[in-house]
């Protein structure tokens, strides 16, 4: 018998560096082509056509269901800014409400970091994440297809016992027919 392969599986990979952690989780079913569902961060969003490929190579064929999970690592984030025209509209507007209240309660610098609008963070360069989600997307594929290979292997023993208990009953009717043929003769004769 040649190696059967299931159609339903699952594989989980995660991954930690200091970017961050990555989780891909793939799931399989039986279908005649390939239709895969791909869920990505909108950080990764870039990747979707390597991964549709990668899936493409890997599966061939079934409903997959794909999706990455990616939590930044305190130092992914690119480098805090400080929006200095809305601060220094801020102080502005603090000393002319503190003027026109005869107050002398000036805004602390927390008070002003806390401002909607004054942190404003850097650009992050996405390029090493995706690189090694797509590195993780392959280990997961590799996971997936021998997941398949093992269930498939399962099925095959199945089959292979039930095929074999078929021989038999069809042993012991193929026995039995000659009798049973006769009985028949001798009930159609009376």
């Amino acid at each position: 018998m040649s190696r059967l392969r299931s159609m339903t599986a699952f594989a989980r990979c995660q991954s930690r560096d200091e970017f961050g952690e990555l989780t891909w989780e793939i799931r399989s079913v039986n279908h005649r082509f390939l239709e895969a569902h791909v869920r990505l961060p909108e950080e990764l969003r870039a990747i979707e056509p390597v991964v549709r490929e990668r899936l493409n190579q890997g599966l061939g064929r079934g409903k997959i269901d794909c999706g990455l999970r990616y939590k930044a690592g305190p130092g992914a984030g690119g480098e805090l800014k400080v929006n200095a025209a809305l601060v220094s509209q801020l102080l502005d507007a603090a000393g002319q409400m503190m003027h026109q209240m005869h107050s002398s309660q000036t805004p602390t610098v927390m008070d002003i970091l806390r401002w909607p609008g004054v942190l404003e963070a850097g650009e992050q360069d996405f390029t090493p994440v995706q690189t090694a989600a797509v590195q993780l997307l392959e280990q997961t594929i590799d996971d997936l297809v021998a997941a398949r290979g093992r269930e498939g292997a399962r099925l095959g023993e199945l089959i292979t016992l039930r095929v074999a208990g078929m021989r038999e009953q069809v042993a012991k009717a193929r026995e039995r027919m000659p009798v049973v043929i006769q009985a028949v003769r001798e009930r159609l004769a009376a």
